[in-house]
């Protein structure tokens, strides 16, 4: 049976920090995409609930607040709230307002719900993105859309030619932040600290201002195994552009 979300005197606008939530989640927004709630993702089920994004596409290793307001995306938050707080998070083709599953992509990301706070028409959340799936069948019954996940783990070697390039992505992300307005000191340590590679390129990917099939692209790693190198190549040139600038 579903569960919607527990009735509160919360005033709309108020986030409220759900259990097992740990001290360091931020509702800052700049500051929730670096920074990662805890290690251990949990088990996976075979089947979540699914919350379709427009124009926006959420990576593993970070947090990233969304405004949820459509009734299907409610009802997937709804759903969540009521379990193990995990949704299936997938880019859509298109801009549907009320979309099938054919409008989905098929790679999308696993997250959990580490915040919520009520808003005028809908919900605001922070999530976590968690694992990286392939969703194998997307059915779609009222308001509700699930999907039939199969996980697509993703493993980084460790080389010396990695951990030089990965110093310097981050110094050039230092010098692109320190000229940018409105970033915290927060966010610029949070960043700089990021020794896992996989993490860093996802991160610079939701900080980097690309067009969402980019995103995608970069989320299902095609159509090369070396795409993702050639993202933080060309996000270098764009950080050193801003850094220069």
């Amino acid at each position: 049976m579903n569960k919607s979300i527990p009735e509160t005197k919360t005033d709309p606008g108020r986030w409220i920090r759900l259990r097992e939530l740990p001290s360091r989640a931020s509702s800052s927004d700049s500051a929730a995409i670096a920074e990662m709630a805890e290690s251990t993702p949990p088990t996976l089920p075979p089947e979540l609930p699914v919350l379709p994004l427009r124009r926006t596409v959420a990576f593993p290793l970070t947090l990233q607040p969304l405004a949820v307001n459509r009734p299907v995306s409610i009802e997937t938050v709804n759903r969540a709230l009521g379990t193990d707080r995990l949704v299936l998070l997938i880019l859509q083709h298109s801009e549907a307002d009320d979309p099938a599953p054919d409008d989905l992509h098929r790679v999308g990301t696993v997250g959990i719900v580490r915040q919520m706070a009520k808003a005028s028409g809908g919900i605001n959340i922070i999530i976590e993105g968690i694992a990286r799936v392939r969703a194998d069948v997307v059915t779609r019954t009222g308001t509700s859309m699930r999907a039939r996940i199969t996980p697509m783990p993703e493993h980084v070697e460790r080389s010396l030619e990695v951990d030089a390039h990965m110093r310097r992505v981050q110094d050039l992300i230092e010098k692109a932040l320190s000229l940018a307005t409105g970033l915290s000191e927060e966010l610029r340590g949070l960043v700089m600290n990021i020794d896992d590679p996989l993490r860093l390129v996802y991160v610079l990917a939701t900080l980097i201002d690309i067009n969402p099939d980019e995103k995608q692209a970069l989320l299902e790693d095609r159509p090369r195994s070396d795409s993702r190198e050639d993202f933080s190549q060309n996000s270098l040139n764009i950080l050193g552009s801003n850094a220069k600038a």
